[in-house]
């Protein structure tokens, strides 16, 4: 488990990765569990949602690395940051759904070319943001999305921005203030 986030005091929600036995690789999931569950009981529901396939050219996710969620238009928006199986492009993933827990459809896609890395997500009032580097430069990529339109078909519909951190391979973090970002 890299990371984890609580929503409504009732459930946490989880990304990672885990060793697949069956093809010998490394396959990033998402999961969630009940807070009431994790008090009351010594059995815990750890429902987990995997397997998620990107087109011939990028294979699978095979690692999460940070979520975020949040409630949209009343659907719960579960979005992730984290890296693919073939050439380790950059990529983000979203999933939507009516009810808490997961169980609605989701949408990938790949973030910028193959020399960019992805650190961090943080989420605000209107708009979910990105941010990482280039490999081999000293260029930041900070990329913004629209709450409302992260996915456009299967295409992250998002602005771009690069600037010049004069560090190579550094990792940079992002937190929210309602709309305005501090980047580190």
């Amino acid at each position: 488990v890299n990371d984890f986030k609580i929503i409504d005091n009732s459930f946490v929600y989880y990304c990672g990765k885990y060793f697949d036995s069956s093809n010998y690789t490394f396959k990033g999931f998402i999961g969630f569990f009940k807070i009431s569950e994790f008090l009351s009981n010594n059995i815990i529901n750890m429902n987990i949602y995997k397997n998620f396939s990107l087109d011939d050219n990028y294979g699978v996710i095979s690692n999460l690395s940070k979520l975020e969620v949040f409630y949209e238009s009343g659907k719960l928006h579960i979005v992730s940051i984290g890296s693919t199986s073939d050439n380790n492009k950059a990529c983000i993933l979203e999933i939507v759904s009516n009810l808490a827990g997961i169980t609605g459809s989701y949408n990938v896609g790949v973030l910028g070319n193959s020399n960019e890395t992805i650190d961090d997500i943080a989420v605000t009032d209107n708009y979910v943001v990105t941010v990482g580097g280039m490999i081999s430069s000293p260029d930041a990529a900070i990329h913004k999305f629209s709450r409302q339109n992260i996915f456009s078909n299967t295409v992250p519909y998002d602005t771009t921005y690069t600037y010049p951190t004069n560090e190579i391979d550094s990792n940079l973090h992002v937190s929210e203030d309602l709309e305005n970002f501090l980047i580190t």
